[in-house]
C-alpha cells in the first residue's frame, strides 16, 4: 500500500481550487486532507478488514485506488462558503457550453506551460532521471490530449463497427476530431529566480507540496504537477476546476505513475515511472482532466456538472484493461478493486474512469468542451516562459534488395523503427502527430528485375517558432530514406 499525506494546513488558511474556499470548520490546528477524511469513514472501512487479509497477496502488488479527487472535493465542499463560489462556478461553466454543433478544427491550440515539482521521498541524485520522467511525462500529456496516443483510433473502430451505444446519444460524433486543442510545454526560459531550474527547465525538488491550493505561487501561470512517492494508495489527486485560475495550483501524482509510453523509469532517491500498470502517464491525464472540470465517468454529474450526451453513463468504475468485442459491442476483462474477474460497466476507454494505462486512451468530444470551457484564457498562462522549438530527431535508414517477390515485412519494419527512435518528437506539441512517407517503393517489382532504386522518404512536420501549423516558419524533420535495389536481368539465374 502507497502512503499519502498531502500538506497539511490551518484552519485560517484559504485553500484555492480554481475559487477561493476555506478548509471544513471541523478542523481544528493542522490536519491532513486525507487523514481527516479517513477518520470519518474508518467504521465504514472495518468489514473490509478480513478482504483485505485475504487478498494480501493481490492487495500488495495491485492494490491502488486510481483517484483521490472526488474525496478531496467531497470534503472541501463540506465548508459552505468553499461550496457557495465552487457551484457559481460549475453553473457558470455549465451556461458556456452548448452540445449541439460540433467543434471546429483546431487552428489555435491554447499553449500551456508546465512545471513539475519533486517532492517527499524524491532527492537529485539522478537529475537526468527527473528530466526523462517530466520530458516523458508532458510528451504523453500532448498525445493524450491531442487524441494521438497509440490507442486513440478504438472507441472510433468500436463505433463504426456498429457499437454506436460507445458515443452514448452522439454516436460517432463522441469522437473529437482533433483532440482537446491543447497543446502542453515544459517550461525553458524565463523562468522564477532562485528555483532549482534542473537542467534550466522548470523541474524543482523539495520545494512544494501539493495541499490543492496555490501551492506553488512563483510559479503561477504553470499547470504544475506535484510528484511525489507518498501516495496512501492514491495515484493521483486534482482540484476540480483548477485551470480555471492557475495561480500556482496543479495536480499531484504518485512518482512510480509518473512519465509516459516508452518511458522506462529510473530513481533518484524513490522509483519514477516504474509502476507495470499504471507506468504510462494516464494518471496525469485523468487528474489534468479533474483540473478542467471533467468528473469520472462513473459519477457525472456529481459536483454540479453538465450531463454529457456523448458519454455512456457508468453505475461503477471499470478496473482491469478491457476489450470490446464489436460482434457483440460487450466488453470483457474488467477486474473489481482487488482485481478479481467483474462485469464491464460501459467501458469505452475513457480517461476519466479507472481502467489500467494502456487501456485508457480518449476523451469523449463533450469533455473536450467542458475544458475548453473551463480552461483560463491564454493571457493567463505564462506562455512567455517557453520557446518553441522543433525538437531533435534520429535519422533512421533502412534498406533492401529483391529480384523476383514482393516485399514482406522490409518498410513496414524500417517504418516502425522510425517511429520508435523518434517517438519523442513526434509527441512533441510542435510537431504533426504521423511521420509523412512519400515515393515508393511499391509491393512489387519492375517487369524483368531491371536495375532500379526506389526510394521512400520520412519526414516530420514542425510548426516553428509560432507553434502554429501552416505558416512560414514551418521546418519539415527528415527522418531517413528506405532504398530498394532491383537487380538488373543478367543477374537473374
Amino acid at each position: 500500500m502507497r502512503a499519502f499525506r498531502p500538506d497539511t494546513y490551518e484552519l485560517s488558511r484559504t485553500v484555492e481550487v480554481g475559487i477561493a474556499g476555506s478548509a471544513p470548520a471541523s478542523f481544528t490546528g493542522k490536519t491532513s486532507v486525507f487523514s481527516y477524511f479517513s477518520s470519518i469513514k474508518f467504521k465504514l472501512l472495518l468489514p473490509c478488514i478480513a478482504l483485505l487479509f485475504l487478498n494480501s497477496n493481490i492487495y500488495a502488488q495491485n492494490d491502488v485506488q486510481r483517484c483521490g479527487s472526488s474525496d478531496y472535493m467531497e470534503l472541501m465542499l463540506q465548508d459552505p462558503v468553499f461550496k457557495q463560489k465552487f457551484l457559481l462556478k460549475q453553473a457558470e461553466i455549465k451556461n458556456q457550453v452548448s452540445f449541439q454543433n460540433a467543434l471546429p478544427p483546431c487552428t489555435n491550440p491554447l499553449i500551456i506551460p508546465v512545471a513539475v515539482h519533486y517532492g517527499t521521498g524524491i532527492t537529485q541524485a539522478n537529475q537526468q532521471c527527473l528530466i526523462d520522467a517530466a520530458q516523458a511525462q508532458v510528451a504523453q500529456l500532448n498525445l493524450d490530449f491531442n487524441d494521438a496516443n497509440a490507442n486513440a483510433g478504438n472507441l472510433a473502430t468500436w463505433i463504426n463497427a456498429g457499437c454506436t451505444d460507445l458515443g452514448g446519444t452522439e454516436g460517432i460524433n463522441a469522437v473529437p476530431v482533433d483532440g482537446v486543442c491543447m497543446q502542453f510545454y515544459l517550461g525553458n526560459q524565463n523562468l522564477p529566480a532562485g528555483e532549482d531550474n534542473i537542467g534550466g527547465l522548470a523541474i524543482t525538488e523539495g520545494n512544494y507540496t501539493w495541499s490543492g491550493g496555490a501551492d506553488a505561487p512563483n510559479w503561477a501561470g504553470y499547470l504544475n504537477i506535484f510528484v511525489d512517492d507518498n501516495a496512501q494508495g492514491f495515484l493521483g489527486v486534482a482540484p476540480f476546476s483548477g485551470g480555471a485560475n492557475p495561480n500556482g495550483n496543479g495536480v499531484l501524482v504518485v512518482s512510480d505513475a509518473f512519465g509516459g509510453t516508452g518511458f522506462t523509469g529510473c530513481t533518484s532517491g524513490a522509483n519514477i515511472g516504474t509502476d507495470p500498470i499504471f507506468n504510462n502517464g494516464a494518471t496525469a491525464t485523468h487528474e489534468i482532466g479533474h483540473y478542467f472540470s471533467l468528473e469520472h465517468t462513473f459519477e457525472e454529474p456529481n459536483f454540479g456538472g453538465p450531463d454529457l450526451p456523448d458519454t455512456p453513463p457508468q453505475n461503477i468504475p471499470n478496473r482491469g484493461c478491457p476489450t470490446v468485442d464489436t460482434n457483440t459491442c460487450m466488453a470483457s476483462g474488467c477486474l473489481n478493486d482487488v482485481r478479481m474477474p467483474m462485469t464491464c460497466n460501459s467501458y469505452t476507454g475513457n480517461f476519466m474512469d479507472y481502467v489500467d494505462d494502456d487501456c485508457m486512451f480518449t476523451f469523449t468530444e463533450d469533455q473536450v468542451i467542458i475544458m475548453q470551457a473551463t480552461a483560463a484564457e491564454q493571457g493567463l498562462w505564462a506562455v512567455d516562459n517557453i520557446a518553441i522549438n522543433c525538437p531533435a530527431v534520429t535519422v533512421v535508414d533502412g534498406d533492401a534488395s529483391i529480384c523476383s517477390g514482393t516485399l514482406t515485412g522490409q518498410i513496414s519494419d524500417w517504418q516502425d523503427s522510425v517511429e520508435t527512435d523518434n517517438a519523442a518528437a513526434i509527441a512533441d506539441a510542435n510537431t504533426a502527430v504521423e511521420v509523412t512517407y512519400n515515393g515508393g517503393p511499391t509491393n512489387s517489382n519492375p517487369a524483368g528485375c531491371d536495375n532500379l532504386d526506389e526510394v521512400v522518404t520520412a519526414t516530420l512536420n514542425c510548426f516553428g517558432a509560432d507553434g502554429i501549423e501552416g505558416n512560414a516558419d514551418d521546418e519539415v524533420l527528415p527522418l531517413g530514406t528506405f532504398t530498394l535495389t532491383t537487380f538488373p536481368a543478367a543477374q537473374n539465374p
